[in-house]
């Protein structure tokens, strides 16, 4: 069931590129079906999240370097607080 989903995703995926009588390469194909995706996904990631609370620091900060810097900080105390309390039972 899983094959024929994949073989029929794959027809679908390329049916409309396999079948156009022009003459771009297989890479500028791929290139033309990602392009809107990507497009969408750097509006996503670049987003400025400082910026839309209103307060200016002189630069752009994208929201991926917030999502970064708050996730190191929790892996970090969740590290330092694993530690602590492995030192703690010896």
């Amino acid at each position: 069931m899983m094959k024929k989903n994949l073989i029929l995703f794959s027809i679908l995926f390329f049916s409309t590129n396999l079948f156009a009588e022009n003459n771009a390469s297989l890479s500028d194909k791929i290139n033309s079906f990602f392009e809107p995706i990507v497009t969408l996904l750097a509006k996503v990631i670049f987003w400025d999240p400082v910026a839309a609370v209103g307060i200016d620091l002189g630069s752009d900060i994208p929201i991926v370097v917030v999502w970064l810097v708050f996730g190191a900080l929790f892996l970090l105390l969740k590290w330092v607080l694993l530690i602590s309390k492995v030192l703690s039972m010896q």
